[in-house]
């Protein structure tokens, strides 16, 4: 914090007359413009070198989210090739070829996947590198990666949400298996009390608020 100290001239006898009254105001007031103006500079600086550390942070969290798309996505390829041809081998004469199926189909999951994957490059990766690289525009600024980052994790969890729903895992025979539900319900139980305990140990330490 600045301390500003201003000298007050004072007339014959510690009294001020209109005159020098108004020439006090008048100081009083252009000092504290400039010290605004020093303030204001002063916090745009600041400013200008936020981004780039901003950048140099969410760029973990973009690489992570990227590899994370980006292996998902060679698995659903990869599926989705073995839809389209399979090898097929004849021993009689140790023979090989691709056997054409056309089964594979571009689904709405798929979609989904794409879009997140693609986003998360985008915004998690490649404006990032544009932000540390110190290109500053509408396009590159902190608001918009934090934007297109969060909606690309929330489609990435709309790629989950589709699978589950298309392959009825929710409403499968497992969580209606009472049997199992018996044999699963201490792992959960240990698991949930893990958690606390972790969370317990993290409070004690003085990490948390």
């Amino acid at each position: 914090m600045r301390i500003v100290r201003i000298r007050i001239p004072r007339g014959h006898g510690g009294s001020r007359t209109d005159g020098q009254q108004d020439a006090t105001d008048a100081r009083v007031r252009a000092c504290c413009v400039n010290h605004r103006s020093e303030t204001l500079q002063s916090g745009e600086k600041a400013l200008t070198v936020q981004p780039p550390a901003f950048f140099s942070s969410v760029i973990s969290a973009g690489a992570i989210l990227t590899g994370f798309c980006g292996s998902f996505l060679a698995f659903r390829i990869q599926r989705e090739a073995s839809y389209y041809r399979q090898p097929a081998l004849n021993y009689d004469n140790e023979d090989a070829r691709d056997i054409y199926i056309g089964l594979s189909h571009f689904s709405l999951p798929f979609l989904l996947l794409i879009i997140a994957s693609v986003g998360a490059l985008f915004f998690g990766v490649l404006l990032p590198l544009f932000g540390i690289a110190g290109v500053s525009n509408a396009l590159v600024a902190p608001g918009v990666t934090v934007a297109g980052l969060g909606a690309s994790a929330v489609v990435l969890c709309g790629y989950f949400w589709s699978e589950l729903s298309h392959y009825e895992i929710l409403r499968g025979k497992l969580i209606n298996d009472a049997a199992e539900r018996r044999r699963a319900r201490p792992i959960v139980f240990a698991m949930a009390l893990l958690v606390l305990v972790v969370v317990g140990i993290v409070w004690r330490t003085g990490l948390l608020p």
